[in-house]
Formats: structure tokens, C-alpha cells, sequence
């Protein structure tokens, strides 16, 4: 009888160390991403529709989440653009696939006469 418990109380620990070793694998592996983007508008008529159109497409198409978006960014060191936007998608691969798509392409090329920008896709820390 007390080789069963013994056995069992084996099993039962192998079956916890698994299940936690495995969470700890999937959490790994589920880093998140951000598209991070300093705008200087020079005609915000012109790019209005254009940003309605970008930010559409970011939320319907994508899967991202817009976490902040700032027409009056403070500064703490440097310039900031005139708007600032953050948008965070669950890995770098769903952020490239949208980003890097020919249709967010060529509303980059049809909003490049009324702003400049500078944005970067970087991964964050895994949870």
C-alpha cells in the first residue's frame, strides 16, 4: 500500500511540474509588440482624412489596440513630434503583417505631403 502513495504523490508532482513548466514556455513565447510613431503635421486638413483611414484600418484589420494617441506630447528630452501614437498588437508578427502590408504602404505614400514621421515596430518584454 504505501509503494501506491508513494507512486501516486510521484505523479501528482510530475503532473504539477509539467503543467507550470508549460505555462512558463507559453508565457515566454507571448511577447508583445508596439508600433511607436512621432508625427509633425504640416496640413492637417489634408491629413485628416488620411488619419481616419489609418486608424480604421489599425483597429478593425490588425487586431491592434491603441494605448495612446497625443496631439500634445510633453517633452521631457528632445522634440516631439506633434502627434505621438502607440498601438500595441500581441506579437512583433501581427505588428509587421499589418504594418509592412502593401494597403498601409500606400497610405503611407498618400500622407507623406502633409507630415513627416518617424515610426519603429519594437517588441516588448514577454509577460
Amino acid at each position: 500500500m504505501n509503494r501506491l502513495v508513494i507512486a501516486g504523490l510521484g505523479l501528482v508532482a510530475g503532473i504539477g511540474i509539467g503543467a507550470g513548466a508549460t505555462q512558463t514556455l507559453q508565457a515566454q513565447g507571448s511577447a508583445p509588440a508596439y508600433y511607436v510613431s512621432q508625427t509633425v503635421v504640416k496640413d492637417q486638413a489634408g491629413y485628416a482624412p488620411i488619419q481616419a483611414k489609418l486608424r480604421a484600418l489599425t483597429g478593425q484589420k490588425s487586431g491592434g489596440k491603441f494605448l495612446a494617441q497625443a496631439a500634445k506630447p510633453v517633452a521631457v528630452e528632445g522634440e516631439p513630434g506633434t502627434n505621438v501614437t502607440i498601438v500595441q498588437f500581441k506579437s512583433m508578427d501581427d505588428a509587421k503583417k499589418f504594418y509592412l502590408s502593401p494597403e498601409i504602404k500606400q497610405i503611407y505614400e498618400e500622407r507623406r505631403p502633409f507630415i513627416t514621421s518617424r515610426s519603429v515596430l519594437i517588441e516588448g518584454l514577454p509577460n
